[in-house]
């Protein structure tokens, strides 16, 4: 992920403020010498306790975003987001009931919006997908596909991870899938980064790329010397957790509610038996993109159950922008819950139904089909989604 689509701990801080930082340190340094510990400990004390209190003040009452309805505990600080995920890692149902108490705009942390207008995803920018989406389109995963973490290992780095062989998950599958901590997360860079180090050896300018880190060390806007070793390292990890978790999640929902449903399963047994006379000795790819009863299968998992729950968030510029007439002011992180948008009655009819024809034969259940995003929308789609289709 290039440097400035999403502010950072260092980024957060401008270099005023660790100068501050610094010449707070050293103040107090200078008074434990000077004075007794105690007294120094307790003039610190009374300078956190008024900044903290000024701080929490100002956010309360004179930011930018007070006026956006919000969680008391989200407009003081990002730790009341902590607090209420420690315990669970749906965050998607976090916003989902936020967003039924407060309405389609809800402050989410002291500089964060959570936005369910159908209308704000094409309008926030992303210089991320607008540099890597190009090449990665370029690349068309195979028809028949394994394992969704082997295959995109094979298709990232021409390097699978034997799962499939010998039955036994990697290590890398294993802290991927428990990635959401600071540990694991730490534990993980490490082995993408060799990934990624042993593809740019390997790399040679002019050469036709063969796997997705080549297309990406060969682009033209963010390939290898036009961003930082970070942000290509990021780009390395992104591939291999957008790529294999979504596509595992989708193919489990596949299943789930075509077992929930038998009707749906039932009408596309029919189909599928008329197409294919033999069985699995007819099948052939090609010929399932004939069927417009799988499109519409597809189409309604990816609605009901979206790959990115979340949807990715955004900075908004420094001029601000204006969505459904509502101003949004500048340098403000913009989250679009595409799961909560996908499932709201003011754009769908029977949101918690698994219901295929909505999309074919039944289009009085879709109210606003702006509201379909599970990839993003126009210039902003995911670069992964012809893998996510064909995978499902």
């Amino acid at each position: 992920m290039p440097p400035g689509f999403l502010p950072t701990l260092s980024s957060s801080f401008s270099p005023l403020l660790w100068r501050l930082l610094g010449l707070y340190l050293v103040i107090y340094t200078v008074l434990i010498f000077t004075t007794s510990l105690f007294q120094a400990t307790l003039i610190a004390t009374s300078f956190n306790t008024t900044l903290l209190l000024s701080i929490g003040s100002h956010r309360i009452f004179f930011h930018r975003l007070c006026h956006f309805p919000r969680p008391f505990g989200a407009s003081i600080s990002r730790f009341w987001l902590l607090y209420k995920l420690h315990k669970r890692h749906d965050r998607f149902r976090l916003q989902e009931s936020l967003h039924k108490r407060y309405g389609p705009i809800v402050r989410f942390g002291p500089c964060e919006l959570s936005l369910t207008l159908a209308s704000a995803d094409p309008q926030l920018p992303s210089r991320a997908q607008q540099a890597l989406a190009p090449s990665l389109q370029r690349y068309q995963p195979s028809s028949r596909l394994p394992a969704a973490f082997d295959v995109i290992g094979e298709a990232a780095y021409e390097r699978g991870f034997g799962i499939m062989e010998t039955g036994i998950p990697h290590p890398a599958c294993e802290m991927q899938r428990n990635a959401m901590g600071f540990f694991e997360v730490a534990l993980i860079l490490p082995w993408w980064e060799r990934m990624m180090e042993r593809k740019i050896k390997e790399f040679k300018a002019g050469e036709k790329p063969r796997d997705l880190a080549s297309v990406l060390l060969a682009d033209e806007k963010c390939g290898y010397g036009k961003l930082s070793m970070a942000a290509i390292y990021e780009d390395g990890r992104l591939i291999i957790g957008a790529g294999s978790e979504t596509a595992t999640g989708a193919l489990t929902g596949a299943l789930f509610y075509l077992h929930t449903y038998p009707r749906v399963l039932a009408k596309l047994r029919t189909i599928l038996d008329a197409t294919f006379t033999n069985g699995d000795e007819d099948y052939v790819y090609s010929f399932t993109h004939q069927i417009p009863y799988i499109d519409d299968i597809i189409t309604e998992l990816f609605r009901i159950q979206s790959p990115v729950a979340d949807g990715l968030p955004r900075l908004t510029p420094k001029e601000g922008l204006v969505i459904d007439d509502i101003f949004i002011p500048g340098d403000v992180v913009v989250h679009v819950p595409i799961w909560v948008i996908q499932r709201q009655e003011m754009y769908y009819k029977k949101t918690e139904e698994f219901i295929p024809e909505r999309w074919s034969d039944q289009p009085e259940l879709v109210k606003d089909k702006r509201a379909y995003m599970p990839f993003g929308l126009e210039a902003f789609v995911c670069t992964g989604v012809t893998a996510d289709l064909v995978y499902v």
